[in-house]
């Protein structure tokens, strides 16, 4: 009997696990989408300042 408790608990911490990877994971690629964006902005401000 102790042993299923401690699987179901066991089970649920790897969930808990997987889903906090998984939050890390997707802040870690809005960070990278952010960064690219302002990479594209600084370098259109450097065409133009080329340009004029």
């Amino acid at each position: 009997m102790a042993d299923a408790v401690f699987c179901e608990v066991d089970d649920q911490a790897r969930v808990g696990e997987a889903s906090t990877a998984d939050i890390l994971l997707q802040g870690q690629l809005d960070t990278v989408k952010e960064a690219s964006v302002l990479e594209r902005k600084k370098a259109e401000k450097m065409k133009e300042n080329v340009n004029h």
